[in-house]
């Protein structure tokens, strides 16, 4: 619901320059290309299921960092897109993997249709529904002493509550079958801690030091 609004809130009322939200871009894409590795080493260690609730997790919870910005103070969108960029890297690996494991082989075709199926319309439907509240309601709703809460303000809300929902579902269905079902909080804290950091610092420092000598 709320991927259409992110630039369109940067330009009309955080005011944020071309070259700004270039940078943000990038900085989304730079930490989700060492996220998805960091996360793919957990998932050898904790498994789809407990990377898909601890990425889940992050995912629904950046989204109320973002709304903390406002014109003059744009902390809070890099601090949300390092935490995107990083959850969705993990999440996407693990939508991919679960299905294999929790699908027969003569199957497997069939739910990844049915998940892209299911995905674009939902994707449609939630930003129609977010472009009719954004055109019929005012921009600015009501004032927290000098913060302006905005329409976009409560899409963005509205989107992390049903992110919030759909991952306390998913947790719920998924725990019938598994042996040792992981909780949300076990599951993010678990995984961070099996990425192994320190592992993975020195071996980005490596890749660094064999580029500049090169």
């Amino acid at each position: 619901m709320s991927a259409a609004f992110f630039g369109v809130q940067m330009v009309r009322v955080l005011g944020m320059s071309p070259a700004m939200m270039g940078y943000q871009s990038l900085l989304g894409s730079f930490i989700a290309l060492f996220g998805s590795r960091m996360w793919g080493r957990a998932m050898d260690r904790v498994g789809d299921r407990a990377v898909l609730l601890a990425t889940g997790a992050i995912i629904c919870t950046h989204v109320w960092v973002w709304m903390l910005a406002w014109p003059g103070f744009l902390w809070p969108i890099w601090i949300a897109t390092v935490l995107s960029g990083f959850s969705w890297s993990g999440f996407n690996l693990a939508i991919f993997a679960w299905p294999q494991r929790m699908c027969s082989r003569e199957n497997r075709q069939y739910t990844y249709g049915l998940l892209g199926f299911i995905s674009g319309p939902a994707f449609v439907l939630g930003s129609l529904f977010g472009g009719f509240l954004t055109t019929w309601l005012p921009l600015s709703l009501f004032h927290i002493g000098s913060f302006e809460v905005t329409h976009f303000h409560l899409v963005f809300a509205l989107s992390a509550l049903v992110r919030t929902l759909a991952l306390l579902l998913i947790a719920r269905w998924s725990a019938r079958y598994e042996l040792r079902p992981r909780t949300i909080r076990r599951s993010l804290v678990e995984g961070v801690q099996r990425m192994d950091v320190g592992y993975q610092w020195e071996e980005l420092k490596r890749a660094l030091g064999r580029m500049v000598r090169r």
